[in-house]
């Protein structure tokens, strides 16, 4: 339950009309339209002297924002914005929901995904250099100039691109995890963001992902450095 959608008005708050109660009133509320919102709520006088769980409780919108949090976030934010809430207000109560109710470690998965991931950056760096390379004093193969940007570009469109543009990577998809945005209403990541949070992947997988464990298990938002850097969070898809 989100928490939203249990409180009561306070005494001597104003409430145009009491809300229907009983089984009809479930099956009403479901799919509503944004029309349908806007004339629940005109129904209501002096809303802007509720509080947000007050305002939801009296225009009988409390169980359609609730399902709204679960199923579709940006309607959950309109149906907030027809109560008259601010849009900082707007920010935390959505923030709060998508922390305490989505967000779990998830070790096993974030691990396996981080392999993969990262199974296919290193082996084409490897196959990479032994195909174009130049043998060095060390024994081993080197490239420099611009075939030393390649490697680099292949990170970046393999994790980081991939992840602004469909949402995950590719180790992240097959686990069933998303990473989200802490910053923006509808959860996408910024280039930024997926920038800085891939910057620290070598600081979080040392040595064999320790850091990014300890992070991940003690903070609030299961974040790891790079999700801490970045305002960004990993859910369950």
């Amino acid at each position: 339950n989100s928490g939203f959608a249990q409180a009561l008005p306070e005494k001597g708050k104003p409430c145009a009309k009491p809300r229907p109660v009983g089984s009809n009133f479930t099956a009403e509320i479901e799919n509503m339209t944004e029309k349908e919102i806007e004339n629940k709520i005109s129904l209501v006088e002096n809303i802007g002297g509720m509080t947000v769980n007050e305002r939801l409780y009296v225009c009988g919108l409390d169980k359609e924002f609730e399902k709204a949090l679960k199923n579709d976030k940006l309607k959950a934010e309109r149906i907030l914005e027809l109560l008259k809430v601010d849009k900082l207000s707007i920010e935390l109560i959505l923030t709060k929901y998508m922390v305490e109710n989505i967000t779990k470690p998830n070790l096993l998965k974030r691990f396996i995904a981080g392999f993969i991931d990262y199974l296919f950056v290193y082996g084409f760096f490897f196959a990479f250099v032994y195909s174009f390379g130049e043998p060095n004093d060390e024994g081993g193969y080197s490239v420099t100039g611009i075939l030393g940007l390649v490697p680099i570009i292949f990170w970046f469109s393999i994790i980081v691109l991939t992840e602004v543009f469909l949402g995950a990577t590719l180790g992240n998809s097959i686990v069933g995890l998303k990473p989200k945005s802490l910053t923006k209403n509808n959860g996408e990541l910024s280039l930024s963001q997926s920038i800085k949070r891939h910057l620290l992947d070598p600081i979080d997988m040392f040595p064999f992902g320790l850091i990014g464990i300890m992070t991940i298990k003690n903070t609030d938002r299961n974040q790891r450095l790079g999700d801490i850097w970045a305002k960004t969070i990993v859910t369950e898809v």
